[in-house]
């Protein structure tokens, strides 16, 4: 259900499962995983003529790529941009921690859309510096929902 033919499964609530923590390292490791996962996927299928090498590219160049197929918008680079901040001060600091200024600028990143989107689901205004697994559920689910968009 949750990608192309051969490819992981990457149905929102496989998703939503596997972010289920209040391990930041873990939050954002794993949702990072997915979303370049989703991202590998939405091209190979939106955009089969531009998937050559895409499993090879790191992350914000695979961001790139989905910007120039047109499945990305550019102005959505920075949120990008910001999560991949994050998950490389967890993966090669040993004893980093995701702080609640990491959080807010990449809150600040997101486009008023997704932003009422992590509104919508808290059901309150955005919590600043904390509201990073909605924040990502955001991502990955607007992301999944561009696979089936016409």
């Amino acid at each position: 259900m949750g990608g192309v033919p051969g490819g992981p499964n990457l149905d929102p609530e496989t998703y939503l499962r596997a972010i289920d923590t209040k391990d930041f390292l873990r939050l954002v490791i794993t949702g990072h995983l997915y979303i370049e996962a989703v991202l590998i996927q939405l091209i190979k299928k939106r955009a089969p003529q531009n998937a050559a090498g895409i499993e090879d590219l790191f992350f914000m160049p695979l961001v790139d790529r989905a910007i120039g197929s047109g499945l990305v918008q550019v102005g959505e680079r920075e949120a990008y941009h910001r999560l991949n901040r994050m998950r490389n001060k967890l993966a090669h600091e040993l004893g980093a921690i995701i702080t609640m200024g990491d959080v807010e600028d990449f809150l600040k990143a997101l486009s008023p859309q997704q932003l009422n989107l992590v509104s919508a689901l808290t059901g309150r205004p955005v919590a600043w510096g904390i509201d990073l697994q909605p924040a990502l559920v955001v991502l990955f689910v607007d992301l999944h929902s561009r696979m089936s968009a016409s």
